[in-house]
């Protein structure tokens, strides 16, 4: 399984702004492909799509593709806010989150899916 961690001090986002918006939308339906809050609901590059797109930062895509908007960093520097991207059905990232700090993902520790 792929692991990659992306982000570092080069971050350029509120981390606590995005986690905000996020948290809006706990228990909003996992739906592969989703984008929105509206129905059908979010998967996981699209959620942070959105939280993104609300900061005016343009996050969007695949987890394939926003993959290719970061920078890799060592797993020993992770910080809130950091991606963690997986290979999950097909090679190559095809899932990801939010790093939030105390070994947690934003999924997990946010999420209904």
């Amino acid at each position: 399984m792929l692991v990659e961690v992306i982000g570092g001090e080069g971050q350029s986002f509120d981390v606590q702004l995005a986690l905000d918006i996020m948290s809006q939308y706990m228990g909003t339906p996992y739906y592969f492909g989703g984008r929105s809050p509206k129905a059908p609901g979010f998967d996981c590059s699209g959620i942070l799509e959105y939280a993104f797109g609300q900061m005016g930062i343009d996050f969007s895509g695949s987890a394939a593709s926003q993959y290719n908007k970061t920078v890799s960093i060592s797993e020993e520097d992770i910080m809130p806010g950091d991606f963690i991207f997986f290979q999950t059905y097909k090679k190559g990232p095809s899932h990801v989150g939010m790093y939030i700090g105390n070994d947690l993902m934003e999924r997990e520790a946010r999420w209904s899916w």
